[in-house]
């Protein structure tokens, strides 16, 4: 089991174990009824195959042939994202094409030993049991990755420390760099100095529903007007409002982060920038954009202010691999545009097929 990274205080009141804040429990409560009114999400057939502490691996077919794709969701979000419904279904789709598709699912940290899990075990230890993991279930040297959001940003730490386990790597508006410029959270972060600091010394675990709280603050066009705005454009279009009202089922189901991890973020990556900078130290390794040297694809929204171009290509160009940008319009029945590379149907019918062609080829070509 991971265990804190070095420099915790060991004195400081963590409990035990994290307990689940009031506003969870209450926005979980709403998404469970979403849900028994017929917008949960409608999954493809899984089984657990693997788990560490807050990690589970699901995967969905024998192992057969084909190119061994891991997906990378974040690490305060449910893993269904990937998975909302037929149509609206990157694993189907990756499944359709002939992938060995499996996807990483994060847990509530429920003891102080996942509370205590920062960077180290996240973009490290945890991603890297469940990579291991498959390259022996198939017999393979390395996979391929594709993450959304900071499970993106994970990918990318991972795959700098350990290159040679990752044959190409995805990164769907994944946020690399967190310099001025970089979006409205980085501000945001930029104008609390020490939040970091307090939230590890006092919580064994920062609630979902904060950190939705900080999203919608530093966004509100995104997560308020916009997200009515897609509710009026999905209203004749039944299967886009079926979509939109699940999306919700989805942004109601947060996950706590471990207080340690939250520091890690907050501190390593927004406050310092030190992936970006080439100064992020984990487990004894450097992680610098310089050391992504497999096959990179990267999509952006021009018109994100959460997670802008900004964000993401200054690192992409840094990259020793040879890499390609996909930018993505906005569509209807997406709720949430910052998930509509993942459950647009548009996304499902131009993007993703071209995405997998390219990691199909990368594989095929070994």
């Amino acid at each position: 089991m991971p265990t804190a990274r070095p420099g915790a205080d060991p004195a400081s009141p963590n409990p035990s174990a994290p307990v689940p804040d009031l506003r969870d429990r209450a926005r979980r409560e709403l998404g469970r009824r979403l849900e028994a009114l017929g917008f949960g999400p409608v999954e493809a057939p899984s089984r657990e195959i693997g788990r560490l502490g807050p990690m589970r691996l699901r995967g969905y077919a024998e192992p057969d042939s084909g190119p061994v794709l891991l997906l990378v969701p974040a690490p305060i979000k449910r893993h269904y994202i990937w998975d909302l419904m037929p149509g609206r279904s990157v694993v189907r789709t990756a499944l359709a094409a002939g992938f060995e598709t499996y996807l990483l699912e994060w847990a509530d940290p429920d003891d102080a030993a996942s509370a205590a899990c920062g960077l180290e075990a996240y973009a490290d230890r945890l991603l890297g049991a469940a990579v291991d993991l498959l390259r022996h279930r198939h017999a393979t040297e390395a996979v391929l990755l594709a993450g959304h959001s900071l499970g993106g940003t994970l990918a990318a730490l991972f795959a700098s420390l350990h290159p040679e386990r990752v044959r190409a790597l995805a990164l769907i508006e994944a946020p690399l760099r967190f310099g001025p410029g970089a979006g409205v959270l980085p501000t945001l972060v930029r104008a609390a100095p020490g939040m970091a600091e307090l939230v590890r010394d006092r919580l064994a675990a920062v609630p979902g529903s904060f950190l939705t709280d900080a999203a919608v603050f530093a966004d509100l066009a995104e997560h308020v007007a916009d997200r009515w705005l897609d509710a009026l454009a999905s209203r004749r279009d039944p299967e886009a409002l079926a979509a939109h009202r699940r999306v919700l089922r989805w942004a109601y189901d947060e996950l706590a982060m471990p207080a340690a991890l939250f520091a890690d973020i907050v501190g390593r990556l927004y406050r310092e920038d030190a992936f970006h900078r080439g100064t992020l130290w984990l487990e004894g390794r450097r992680a610098a954009p310089e050391n992504l040297s497999m096959r990179l694809l990267a999509v952006v929204d021009p018109g994100s202010r959460l997670i802008p171009p900004a964000a993401v290509l200054p690192t992409i160009h840094r990259a020793r691999a040879h890499w390609s940008i996909h930018e993505r319009g906005e569509e209807h029945g997406v709720a949430l545009q910052h998930v509509g590379a993942l459950v647009g149907r548009d996304a499902q019918a131009s993007l993703w097929p071209l995405i997998l062609t390219v990691l199909e080829t990368v594989w095929r070509r070994g």
